[in-house]
């Protein structure tokens, strides 16, 4: 592949992978430091695959709107192909190493959502060409993720199933905005994505409801506990939808540093959350 190819492995950038700030929540709730670097080493190897096979499928979408894709070239998605069937079968085999017949299954849950949201060689099925698909991939996939990495070192159980709860709004709500800059290049490739389908505003309100339920999760399933200090930074989102409400959730450069408060609210209760799991296993 070449080093340059390096950023399709790793994008796009998210809380999971390249920054794995979700894997390393669920290596310290799983109780046991000693296995942290498992759901950290699954990560590394299953994710860059889900990230390489959907830029590998989006070759065609990609040259209709005019987009560089080396992928197109049919030596080059050779190679990345094997890389990325490599890392599959990698990661598979790690799942089952960690966690047995569990984990494995939630193995095959994200797999086969996010191989059939992107296919565009095989099955042709390609879910990420409709919105319903689209969303519907992140509603299976997310928590299925998360549960993959908790029972690589643990048994499921109540604390997995709150993590997989718990992330789920956040992380959906990213699929509510990450269009809406690709939506003429969308269009132009024949899909029929959030940007395409809704308003930039209709947007923004389901991306801001998503992350008041996230902060509304934390509430719920941590009263009583260290973690639902994580939810203080909601003072952050409430004022950066406060501002867009204001303004009547126009979105212009006027109206961006409202999202960035939102955006940069939601990162800080994730990373608060992290420093709290990290000192309550240093504890134990």
């Amino acid at each position: 592949m070449g080093t340059k190819y390096i950023k399709y492995l790793i994008s796009p950038p998210n809380i999971i992978f390249p920054f794995p700030l979700i894997p390393l929540i669920v290596g310290f709730s799983g109780g046991n430091i000693s296995d942290i670097w498992k759901p950290l080493l699954l990560t590394l190897v299953y994710y860059p695959a889900i990230n390489l096979w959907n830029h590998i499928n989006d070759a065609d979408d990609d040259r209709k709107a005019g987009k560089d894709n080396p992928f197109s070239e049919k030596d080059v998605r050779a190679v990345a192909l094997v890389i990325t069937f490599g890392l599959y079968l990698s990661s598979a085999i790690l799942s089952y190493l960690f966690g047995g017949v569990t984990c494995f299954l939630f193995y095959l849950a994200v797999f086969t959502a996010t191989f059939l949201y992107s296919d565009n060689m095989i099955t042709k099925i390609r879910l990420k060409r409709h919105y319903l698909g689209e969303v519907g991939v992140y509603v299976v996939a997310v928590p299925s993720y998360i549960l993959l990495l908790y029972t690589s070192i643990a048994s499921l159980d109540k604390i997995g199933v709150f993590l997989a709860l718990l992330f789920l709004p956040l992380m959906l709500s990213t699929v509510f905005i990450k269009d809406l800059k690709d939506i003429t290049a969308d269009k132009k490739a024949g899909l029929y994505t959030l940007g395409v389908a809704f308003t930039p505003e209709t947007l923004i309100k389901v991306f801001s409801s998503l992350i008041l339920i996230y902060y509304l999760t934390i509430i719920v399933f941590y009263r009583g506990t260290s973690h639902v200090y994580s939810a203080i930074p909601v003072i952050g989102a409430i004022t950066g939808i406060a501002g867009f409400v204001h303004n009547r959730w126009e979105i212009s450069r006027k109206t961006v540093k409202y999202y960035l408060v939102i955006f940069y609210s939601s990162l800080s209760s994730v990373i608060l959350f992290l420093a709290i799991s990290a000192l309550q296993i240093a504890k134990t």
